[in-house]
């Protein structure tokens, strides 16, 4: 899973290296859930992040498409 650009000031672009279906927890510094979204059969997507407090943000992918529901966590930075 890629993330891009990071650090942002406006958009961020998620990139998964396969059609990932499941859900995505984007959490703040302080454990504040900022989006709980449901993702499905996707490449690619976007988050305006434009609305956000400047800070750290924490991204979290749990992957419905295998047995194991395999979690990543990626590091998001927000500036301006």
């Amino acid at each position: 899973i890629d993330i891009f650009p990071n650090p942002t000031t406006d958009y961020c672009y998620i990139h998964f290296d396969h059609a990932f279906t499941g859900m995505m927890h984007i959490c703040d510094i302080h454990g504040k859930e900022i989006i709980k979204s449901k993702v499905s059969s996707q490449r690619e997507t976007n988050i305006d992040v434009s609305g956000w407090d400047a800070g750290i943000y924490f991204i979290n992918f749990i992957d419905n498409n295998n047995t194991q529901n395999k979690s990543v966590s990626k590091k998001l930075v927000k500036i301006r």
